[in-house]
């Protein structure tokens, strides 16, 4: 690889015409090249062109039922199976921003998708002015990506210690060698299945100038998350040794190691519910008015055997679900010596870990007014409430002490070398995931307000000015709660400034000015155009990212949320879009291109 003689570690000598005997040559690297295809090109870069083979299956199924039992009662049912296999050859989640080539064959990954969906409906009509429809509905999603070597124990055949044991730590470990292809599996998996049940009743009421609607709905869901990576382990070898990366991998001596030990895996138990009223006025022939209400609420995600953990900053440490005494077996106190532990009764944490919102109160308001047939008012006011149930946040949670850890191993010394599978048992520092979201967790709502104005000229001319704005509230983003100020130390010095949490603690802003025309069809023409003058501010935001070199959308001073204050990502100030469509046919007495039988053609020509 040009990278000067290949010292033997042993020795600290040269070996002999830079050859390393094949009796020193590691038998677990021996195993895994055995995986690799040889070059199929000369040269020492980039020589290996080929592809391998894709099994894709997809099955689906579908059945659907309407009945009508009388003129005031009707049945609609529907039942939709899916089932996909997708065996790739090459591991899907592969980082193409490090310079190195994508891997070879032999470490591909399995993707497998299970759903069903159910679909019932009834609806009672009790007279033409009153009716009410009842849903059900059930949807199950089963689906994981994994290795298509998870059939294999290497960690267990080659004496791997410190890294977790089939089925989690299946398939071949990850072999880092800049410069080289990643030898190995692809380092994350996911599984997930969900069951997720609705029931949904609407009740509709015309009364005179009014149309009443009444509703509500209930939603369970019960989930089974599992996101894992470096299970089977992660080793970088950097030339420490040798003064060669692939030599260091052929001796089996890597100067960085890790992976997560523990089962992350959750089973969680939620519910949403909702209800609404609203009432459509025509008060007059020019005024009509849109008037509701909804409430909403979310819980958050129960782990049915209390088997995850959050951070807790009361006591700088981690609070679990249960009573002193009376906690998930699973969990490890004494591997993370020095870490605050508590249990949810002990500081007085739902066992959800997060408390429920219950103040989800949303009104809305909207009206149409003409005080001229050819000029239109409208406008309106609402709040709309995120009606996630939070998922993204409760599967984090599986990851923190004392259910989870991150192993690390670090050797930059060239004379003492440590075989990789020994590495993580040397032992090796533990390291902290500190990670979930704050106890307090309102739900993020959106104020929405709009105003227009829409006046025709003639029979087919329109034109409409309209102002937009909203405003964000509560929206979900990361903090670094153990960011120290410039010069100073970390609060919670255990916990390392690696400490992401979630928080509804930021903001959003956005102003537009939307001005469009129209011309209607006529004389085969159709023209349209719009121009949008708009602002949109926020203070950032976004998912927690422990899991990488770099903080997703984590503020610069966590403790200054409001100076991250700025023009959004995706803010476009102006915006301009044009339609045109002309039917060159459509002319009164031209029937251009007519067949022998005395048909016309459509031609129509269209842009934008």
């Amino acid at each position: 690889m040009g990278m000067g003689p290949i010292i033997n570690p042993a020795t600290q000598q040269p070996f002999m015409n830079d050859q390393i005997p094949d009796a020193m040559i590691a038998p677990f690297a021996k195993a895994i090249l055995a995986n690799v295809p040889l070059p199929t090109t000369p040269g020492l870069g980039r020589n290996f062109s080929g592809f391998g083979d894709r099994d894709l299956s997809m099955d689906q199924f579908t059945t659907r039922i309407d009945h009508t039992f009388s003129s005031n009662n009707l049945v609609f049912g529907r039942y939709i199976f899916s089932k996909v296999n997708d065996l790739e050859p090459y591991p899907a989640t592969v980082d193409l921003s490090s310079g190195s080539p994508l891997p070879p064959p032999g470490f591909g990954q399995l993707t497998t998708q299970r759903s069903s969906n159910l679909a019932l409906q009834y609806t009672h009509v009790f007279n033409p002015n009153f009716l009410n429809e009842f849903r059900f509905g059930y949807n199950y999603l089963d689906a994981g990506q994994k290795s298509a070597n998870s059939n294999v124990d290497f960690v267990g055949q080659f004496g791997f210690r410190g890294t977790n044991p089939p089925p989690l730590g299946a398939g071949y470990p990850s072999m880092v060698i800049p410069g080289l292809s990643t030898l190995g599996d692809a380092t994350t998996k996911l599984f997930t299945t969900n069951n997720v049940f609705s029931f949904v009743d609407d009740l509709v009421r015309n009364v005179g100038k009014h149309s009443l609607k009444l509703g509500g709905s209930y939603t369970r869901s019960l989930v089974r998350t599992e996101f894992v990576f470096n299970t089977a382990g992660q080793y970088k070898f950097l030339g420490v040794f040798t003064g060669n990366p692939f030599a260091d991998f052929l001796l089996g001596y890597p100067a960085v190691a890790t992976a997560l030990t523990g089962n992350p895996t959750l089973h969680g138990i939620g519910y949403r519910v909702g209800a609404y009223f609203q009432d459509d006025w025509r008060a007059t022939n020019r005024l009509s008015l849109n008037l509701g209400i909804r409430y909403d609420t979310n819980s958050r995600f129960r782990e049915r055997d209390g088997k995850m953990a959050n951070f807790a900053p009361e006591i700088g440490g981690f609070v679990i679900p249960g009573t002193p005494g009376h906690t998930n077996p699973a969990a490890d106190f004494a591997r993370f010596p020095g870490v605050p532990f508590a249990t949810s009764s002990e500081l007085r944490y739902p066992d959800q870990l997060t408390n429920n919102d219950y103040n989800n109160l949303a009104p809305r308001i909207g009206f149409s007014y003409s005080p001229a047939s050819s000029v239109v008012f409208r406008g309106g006011f609402g709040i709309f409430y995120n009606t996630g149930l939070l998922g993204g946040r409760f599967g984090i949670m599986g990851f923190n002490p004392p259910f989870t850890g991150l192993e690390l191993f670090l050797n930059f010394d060239p004379t003492a070398p440590i075989s990789a599978p020994n590495s993580l048992g040397n032992p090796a520092t533990n390291v902290i995931l500190g990670q979930g979201p704050t106890k307090d967790f309102p739900d993020a709502y959106l104020q929405e307000w709009n105003l227009s104005v829409e006046k025709q000229f003639g029979s087919s001319l329109m034109f409409e000015a309209e102002y937009i704005g909203s405003r964000g509230i509560h929206l979900d983003g990361t903090t670094l709660p153990n960011q120290p100020a410039p010069g100073g130390t970390p609060r919670w010095p255990i916990l390392g400034v690696d400490l992401e949490i979630a928080e509804p603690a930021f903001d959003s802003w956005y102003h537009g000015m939307i001005l469009r025309a129209e011309k209607r069809y006529s004389h085969g023409l159709v023209l349209s155009g719009s121009y949008t003058f708009s602002k949109s501010l926020d203070t950032g935001g976004g998912s927690l990212s422990n899991f990488s070199d770099e903080h997703s959308g984590a503020p610069q001073n966590s403790a200054d949320i409001a100076a991250e204050k700025g023009r959004s990502a995706f803010d476009t100030k102006h915006r301009v879009v044009l339609n045109a469509v002309y039917d060159c046919l459509s002319e009164t007495g031209k029937h251009w291109l007519q067949t022998p039988a005395g048909s016309s053609r459509s031609w129509w020509v269209a842009g934008s």
